[in-house]
């Protein structure tokens, strides 16, 4: 904290990454914990689109993008956070305020955005946008929270009537409890405001929380589906296992009945190797023994056999 004049001295500083674009009109809140500092920067006008439209204005240069500095550790780095951490997001805005609410979460409030193409005199739109005819600017008066542990918007639906849609207005934390307020501004038809508006913590905290148990119920949905979708992929992979084990146990024992088959066939073919050899020594065998029987026969047959008279007076041998 500055003491006095003396000690107060400016000094520019370098940060690192990707800065966000020039740009007026923007709002940051800063949310620190135990050992991080960080600095949030949402929305505002985009200069160069200014310029490029003449200063005419348009819905391009209304910016809707959130920049965060890290100053951890005195090192300071830009990085743009995505859309795809938050499942909604703010419409585009600039001349509106952020506010931290404490070191995890801030609140977005108001602000100025471009017309709808066919603006309707004190319209007021479901996201909290008045336009007036024929005045470029429209004027909004909803409240979104940041939370910066998931890095996620959520839209605060508070109780009670709300202000007046305004932008370039102010507002301030006042704790004990915390409480959001909003003074002045520019409105409807450019009309500067000096009322004062109060938004309970407790309403606040109340949208974030239902939007939270929302978020948490779709949440704790998908995670049924998916734990029905394992199971069901578990029971398809345990029916495809036992059919595998089936199969499994069905080629062992065909691979043990053809091993079964090769040794018979195996032995066949011994025996059919071995058969020729033992019937050509039966054969040799059998002639052997055949000779002396058929030459004994022949001399019996020779000493029995009668003298038969011959025609011519002469005798010769017959066999019987």
């Amino acid at each position: 904290m500055v003491a006095s004049e003396a000690e107060a001295g400016w000094e520019r500083l370098e940060a690192g990454g990707v800065p966000p674009t020039m740009r007026h009109g923007l709002a940051c809140a800063a949310l620190r914990t135990r050992d991080r500092a960080l600095l949030y920067v949402f929305g505002g006008i985009d200069a160069a689109a200014r310029l490029g439209s003449g200063g005419a204005g348009s819905a391009d240069e209304y910016l809707d993008d959130l920049h965060v500095l890290d100053a951890t550790d005195g090192a300071m780095t830009w990085r743009r956070l995505l859309r795809g951490a938050s499942a909604s997001w703010p419409q585009r805005r600039a001349f509106h305020t952020a506010t931290a609410i404490d070191s995890r979460a801030f609140l977005v409030f108001g602000g100025a955005t471009a017309p709808p193409k066919r603006p309707r005199r004190r319209s007021r739109a479901s996201s909290g946008a008045a336009a007036d005819e024929g005045n470029p600017v429209s004027y909004l008066n909803d409240v979104w929270q940041f939370r910066g542990e998931d890095q996620a918007w959520v839209c605060v639906e508070s109780r009670g009537e709300p202000p007046p849609a305004r932008g370039a207005h102010a507002a301030a934390l006042v704790s004990a409890p915390p409480r959001l307020l909003v003074h002045g501004g520019c409105g409807e038809g450019g009309a500067v405001l000096d009322d004062l508006w109060l938004l309970s913590a407790r309403a606040g905290a109340d949208a974030a929380l239902s939007g939270a148990r929302t978020e948490l119920a779709t949440a704790r949905k998908r995670e049924a589906a998916l734990s029905t979708e394992l199971e069901a992929a578990r029971a398809a992979a345990a029916s495809h296992q036992t059919a595998a084990e089936a199969r499994s146990r069905e080629a062992l024992e065909l691979r043990q009945q053809l091993h079964a088959q090769k040794q018979a066939v195996r032995a066949a073919e011994g025996r059919l190797s071995r058969l020729p050899g033992s019937a050509r020594a039966l054969a040799e065998r059998l002639s052997d023994l055949c000779e002396p029987i058929e030459a004994a026969l022949h001399e019996l047959n020779a000493a029995h056999a009668p003298s038969i008279e011959r025609g011519d007076g002469s005798r010769g041998t017959g066999s019987f």
